[in-house]
């Protein structure tokens, strides 16, 4: 907290209240001051004065929650509800001011202010010297000095009784409270239960602490392990590099040998160039066929190139090089082979295609034929129909003259 400093000393000497305000506070509507500079006072009335809303004020302000010992119904019924000449309060708020020239609070200042205040929407705030706090940082200040919710410095109605009728332990608890030892019995209950959580942790740990050294215990051999595992992987790595060193050489021999195979297989490839150029030539000439005889040209020369590629890569042997152009030389054969077939089927195709020229022009020359035919017939069907029209007309007039001859009759 600000402004606070080691708290000293004391004797449990009471504090004494300089000044409590009120403001909002139950029956309080306005702003309301009691100053107290006596170190007694008394505060009377008339019933319904608000006697007991000061001692109520008092209570609520040292941070009590109890509803009950507020004689409210819910936390915010200690705000002023109104009355016929003013209006409701907007909030409930009470400061306390005590003497502190003894130093028995914790703070260097000779006066100390507590503050309590509650909104309508029920949020509350707290502040110690105008500092915001904290509803356990104001029961923290007051343990120990005979001013806290627990300790009998506030004696509302019953409450004496019940302290009459107490039996000794509850006494005893009181007037510890109220000679400031009450605070350090709470600090040594407090101090118990850290000793007993100690005491659990250390069990556990005893315990962890033997499962640890079990498993170092593991660790060490598989430590040992591991170190003549490194040992023998040295003496491993060694071996290899040495068998490698014999393999390179080796290896060395054979890419001689391989350069020199390929520098044979790389003459013998421009002579199959070579062939493959002279087919290509050959098979230009073919008009539907000769278009499979270029892809498969194309496909071999593909293969010639992969077969470099393969050799120049791999560095593959002679004997499976030889193999390869053999391979290559056989499909050339063939290639040349479907370009004979290919030749004579064309031939076969242009005799056929002369066949059915042949068979169209006499085709042709009897179509006009039929042509001609169809067109006398149509002219002899003409020239009936003219005939066959003369012959009607004919016979009509010969019906009339008839007709006319029987009418004179």
């Amino acid at each position: 907290m600000p402004g606070m400093a080691r708290k000293p000393e004391t004797s449990g000497i009471p504090m004494r209240i300089l000044k409590l305000e009120m403001d909002g506070f139950k029956s309080f509507g306005r702003h309301t001051v009691f100053e107290f500079p006596a170190q007694i006072t008394g505060v009377v009335g008339p019933n319904g004065c608000g006697k007991s809303n000061v001692v109520d004020a008092t209570r609520w302000v040292l941070g009590e929650m109890s509803r009950k010992a507020l004689r409210a119904k819910s936390s915010t019924d200690v705000i002023f509800s109104g009355s016929a000449t003013r209006k409701p309060a907007r909030y409930a708020e009470v400061s306390i001011t005590f003497d502190n020239s003894d130093g028995v609070l914790p703070f260097s200042s000779r006066q100390v202010k507590v503050t309590r205040r509650l909104e309508k929407n029920g949020d509350s705030f707290y502040s110690i010297n105008d500092e915001p706090a904290k509803m356990r940082d104001v029961r923290g200040l007051f343990e120990g000095t005979g001013a806290a919710m627990s300790a009998y410095s506030i004696m509302e109605q019953g409450k004496m009784d019940r302290l009459l009728q107490a039996n000794q332990d509850e006494r005893r608890l009181v007037f510890e409270e109220a000679a400031g030892i009450g605070q350090m019995r709470k600090q040594q209950e407090a101090a118990q239960a850290k000793l007993l959580v100690v005491d659990q942790n250390l069990e556990r740990l005893q315990s962890i602490l033997g499962e640890v050294k079990g498993q170092l215990r593991k660790i060490k051999t598989a430590a040992s392990r591991a170190l003549k595992y490194t040992e023998l992987k040295e003496r491993s790595r060694v071996i290899h590099q040495d068998l490698a060193l014999v393999q390179f050489s080796g290896l060395d021999k054979q890419r001689e040998e391989l350069l020199a195979t390929i520098s044979a297989a790389g003459k013998r490839e421009g002579a199959i160039q070579a062939d493959l150029a002279k087919t290509k030539m050959d098979l230009e000439d073919a008009e539907t066929r000769l278009a499979d005889a270029e892809h498969e040209e194309r496909r071999l020369s593909e293969r010639i190139h992969k077969l470099d590629l393969e050799i120049n890569q791999q560095q593959a042997k002679r004997e499976k090089a030889l193999a390869r152009v053999e391979s290559l030389k056989q499909a050339i054969e063939r290639a040349k082979e479907l370009s004979e077939r290919v030749r004579t089927q064309m031939a076969g195709l242009k005799s056929r295609r002369e066949t059915i020229s042949a068979t169209a022009e006499a085709g042709r020359a009897e179509l006009q034929q039929l042509v001609a035919h169809v067109a006398k017939l149509a002219a002899d069907e003409q020239a009936a129909r003219e005939e066959a029209e003369a012959m009607e007309a004919r016979l009509k007039q010969v019906r009339t003259g008839a007709a006319g001859r029987d009418h004179g009759r």
